[in-house]
């Protein structure tokens, strides 16, 4: 992997991610498309419950290379969803990486973004759905509806709850609007879409009627 890294410019994305640690501050549009549903739909199928990945709880931790902004970047650019042992290696091959033990975390990672890309696969039928590596990282904001409501993709878990309390509620801002994933009997737990119609749809359609009331 590191020798693929090498062959590519030292300032597009994917090495400013894995060489420098940064977090891109830029809005990635998710677009839906038949290719990624059916990526998403295959890797929810092959996902399974490691309870001790889960159990680390001393993995939810910083862990460099940021890996949430690499593994939604990963799947911006090639339109599916990497594998687990591929985003190991792209790991590994950082300079910021100092364990060998990456597996749990990326673990970890990668289920919670099979929850979020599931949420914003659902919205973009609805509107436009961004999101923004450094506004998740730093407000805790996982997707961006029609560039106004802001959403957080939380677990019921207990080890999730417990992150979100520690890590992630308290640099949330007031406007974030937490949905959270439940076990719907399929394995990977999921925000069900009565929620996000509830929580999201419903709001984005009342603030439209408001807007066009007051133009009139």
């Amino acid at each position: 992997m590191r020798l693929y890294l090498d062959t590519l410019p030292p300032d597009c994305i994917l090495r400013r991610i894995i060489d420098n640690d940064e977090v891109i501050d830029q809005d990635f549009e998710l677009v839906r498309s038949d290719k990624l549903i059916a990526s998403l739909d295959k890797a929810s199928l092959q996902w399974s419950y490691i309870s001790r990945f889960f159990r680390l709880d001393s993995y939810n931790t910083s862990f460099r290379p940021a890996l949430m902004p690499l593994i939604s970047y990963l799947t911006f650019a090639t339109n599916i969803i990497p594998p687990i042992d591929t985003i190991s290696k792209f790991v590994l091959a950082s300079p910021w990486c100092k364990t060998s033990d990456v597996e749990p975390r990326v673990y970890q990672c990668y289920t919670a973004w099979l929850r979020e890309l599931h949420c914003g696969l659902y919205l973009a039928q609805y509107g436009k759905v961004t999101k923004n590596p450094k506004l998740d990282l730093c407000a805790g904001v996982d997707w961006v509806f029609n560039g106004k409501i802001k959403i957080a993709v939380a677990h019921n878990g207990f080890v999730s709850r417990q992150m979100m309390i520690r890590r992630k509620k308290r640099k949330m801002s007031e406007d974030v609007v937490i949905l959270t994933a439940q076990d719907t009997g399929t394995g990977l737990h999921l925000v069900t879409s009565a929620e996000m119609d509830a929580k999201i749809l419903n709001i984005s359609a009342s603030s439209s009627s408001t807007c066009l009331s007051n133009t009139t």
